[in-house]
Formats: structure tokens, sequence, C-alpha cells
């Protein structure tokens, strides 16, 4: 596993990548196609896979919705 590329430099995608995150959390109602979370899937794979080396059987990436949560 190579975890050198790990660093707290800013690249740009960190900070863009929150921000879609916290723009799809804030959006009512949430809900997604199931082609939406497999592209959020395979987005954050990418992202993780730029600092450490592992192959798709080595992780698994779950998407969940908790409800009844009251939102800031």
């Amino acid at each position: 596993m190579k975890v050198n590329r790990f660093s707290h430099r800013q690249d740009g995608s960190g900070p863009i990548a929150r921000e879609r995150l916290k723009l799809m959390a804030e959006s009512a109602p949430f809900e997604h196609s199931p082609a939406a979370a497999r592209r959020m899937k395979k987005e954050i794979s990418d992202i993780i896979s730029r600092y450490f080396e592992f192959s798709p059987d080595d992780y698994e990436i779950r998407v969940v919705l908790k409800q009844n949560r009251k939102r800031a």
C-alpha cells in the first residue's frame, strides 16, 4: 500500500468534492437514482486511489441515508 502521496497540500479537488457533497446532502428531497449512487462511489474510489494503492476487491463503499434527521 502506498501512502507517500498523502499530504496536506490543496490541489483544488478536495474543496470541490466537499461542496458537491454538501449541496447534495442539503437538497430536498434526498432521492437519487442507483446510477447517481454508482457515480458517487466511483468518484470516492478515484479520490482514495490517489493516496492508496488497492484493488476493488480490497474495499467496499456504502452510501447510507439516515431517515428522520433534522437538517441544520
